[in-house]
C-alpha cells in the first residue's frame, strides 16, 4: 500500500485571540507519503505490518517558552519514520500484539518527541467471564525545553535536556457478573514504580463497576410488511413497509389487536383476526 496526502491546518481561535495568540499566524501546510505492507500468516493466527512515512512541515504552530506566545517556525522540518505491528493468536483465549514507532525529525520542534516507542501486550480470556491484559511500554529519551526565571532579575531563561528513557508495566483483570450488562474491575499501573517527569505517573492502583445502560435500552422491530426486518414470522401484515418499535425491556407488550383497548399499534385495522401477539 502506498499513499500521498496533504494537509492545509488553520490556527485555533486559541492561538489567534487568547493571550498568547497571534492575529499574524500563517496556516501550517503538511505534506506526507507512506509506503507498507501487511500479511496474515499461519492461518491468520499472525498478522505482520509495517508503514515507512516522511512528512514536510512548512510553517508549523509552536508556543515560545521565553514569551509563551504561539508562533510559526521558520523554514521547513523534515519527519521520517518507521512503525511496524506484529499479532498472535496462541488460540482464542490468549492473543499477544506489539508494536514499535522509530521517529526521526530534522530539527525538535515539539517537545517530548521519542525517537522509539515500544509497546506489547497480552490478552487472556480466562473464562467466559473472566478476562486479564497485561501491557509493557519503553519510551526511549524525550528532548524537553522549559523556561525558569532566576533571581534577583527574574528575566526568563529558556533550558532543555534530555529526559531519560523509561519502562511500564500496567495489568488489570475483569470479570461479567452480568453479561454483557455488568463488569467489575481492577488495575495496577506502573508496577515498576517508575518516576516519570512528562506526566507525573506514579504507582497507581483502582477498581470499580462498570454498567452497560445501552443494553437496557434495546430495540426490537416488531413488524414490517416486506424485507428482512419482517420477523413476526407472517409473510404479510400490513399494506404498507410502517414499523413499530418496542423496548425489549417490556418482555410481555400487545403488539397487535384488530379492535379494542389492546390495540396500541395506532392502526384501526392490521390483521384479519382478532389474535392477539406478545413477545
Amino acid at each position: 500500500l502506498a499513499s500521498y496526502s496533504t494537509a492545509f491546518v488553520t490556527p485555533s481561535l486559541y492561538q489567534l485571540y487568547s493571550p498568547y495568540g497571534d492575529l499574524d499566524l500563517s496556516p501550517e501546510k503538511d505534506a506526507t507519503a507512506e509506503v507498507g505492507f501487511e500479511v496474515s500468516l499461519a492461518n491468520k493466527k499472525v498478522v505482520l505490518n509495517a508503514v515507512a512515512f516522511q512528512r514536510e512541515e512548512e510553517d508549523a504552530i509552536g508556543i515560545d517558552l521565553m514569551t509563551y506566545k504561539y508562533f510559526n517556525v521558520n523554514g521547513k522540518n523534515k519527519a521520517k519514520g518507521l512503525e511496524t505491528m506484529v499479532s498472535y493468536a496462541f488460540n482464542d483465549k490468549v492473543k499477544f500484539n506489539a508494536n514499535y514507532t522509530f521517529t526521526e525529525l530534522e530539527r525538535q520542534s515539539r517537545i517530548l518527541n521519542p525517537k522509539h516507542k515500544v509497546n506489547a501486550a497480552i490478552d487472556v480470556q480466562a473464562t467466559s467471564r473472566l478476562a486479564f491484559n497485561v501491557a509493557y511500554q519503553f519510551v526511549s529519551d524525550r528532548y524537553l525545553e522549559y523556561t525558569i526565571y532566576p533571581a534577583p532579575t527574574y528575566d526568563p531563561v529558556l533550558k532543555s535536556e534530555i529526559l531519560k528513557d523509561y519502562q511500564l508495566v500496567n495489568a488489570n483483570v475483569r470479570y461479567e457478573l452480568i453479561k454483557n450488562r455488568l463488569n467489575i474491575f481492577g488495575a495496577v499501573d506502573n508496577i515498576l514504580d517508575k518516576e516519570l517527569i512528562d506526566n507525573n505517573l506514579e504507582n497507581i492502583y483502582s477498581a470499580g463497576v462498570k454498567l452497560d445502560w445501552s443494553q437496557f435500552q434495546e430495540t426490537y422491530a416488531v413488524y414490517e410488511s416486506f424485507g428482512d426486518l419482517n420477523n413476526t414470522g407472517l409473510a404479510d401484515l400490513v399494506k404498507d413497509t410502517e414499523r413499530i418499535v418496542i423496548p425489549i425491556v417490556n418482555t410481555a407488550f400487545s403488539v397487535y389487536e384488530q379492535t379494542g383497548e389492546n390495540n396500541n399499534t395506532g392502526t384501526t385495522e392490521i390483521y384479519t383476526t382478532n389474535e392477539l401477539r406478545e413477545v
